[in-house]
């Protein structure tokens, strides 16, 4: 399945959404970040905002999950109006985390297109 998203080509910036530090101390790896970066070159373009009740969306029901609050900041990045770039998620359930980082990008002035990828939905 990963190879057929190969498919997803033509994209100035391929951006593996980041993991908590908690989920990665946990972990010992960017699992999102692990399976896309054997098909794409991952730019950290997003940076998890780190807090202090913070809990993993597979830890929230559907209604915390849409009420989540932003959880990304975007790094500064030169765009142009004709960059585009492709997030990368490991679950889609809401939408609310791509919504996020979506969101997070575009407070940076982004005005480009910005398409998503996720393994499952």
């Amino acid at each position: 399945m990963i190879k057929k998203a190969a498919i997803y080509q033509g994209y100035d910036y391929y951006v593996s959404l980041p993991s908590s530090d908690q989920h990665f101390k946990e972990r010992q790896f960017d699992h999102i970040a692990l399976i896309f970066s054997k098909i794409y070159t991952l730019t950290p373009l997003l940076n998890h905002i780190q807090g202090n009740d913070y809990k993993s969306q597979g830890e929230k029901n559907r209604q915390a999950r849409l009420k989540s609050q932003q959880m990304f900041v975007c790094d500064y990045f030169e765009f142009s109006e004709t960059t585009k770039i492709l997030l990368l998620d490991d679950i889609y359930t809401t939408g609310r985390t791509l919504y996020h980082a979506k969101d997070a990008i575009r407070k940076k002035g982004f005005k480009g297109r910005i398409d998503s990828l996720s393994i499952a939905r």
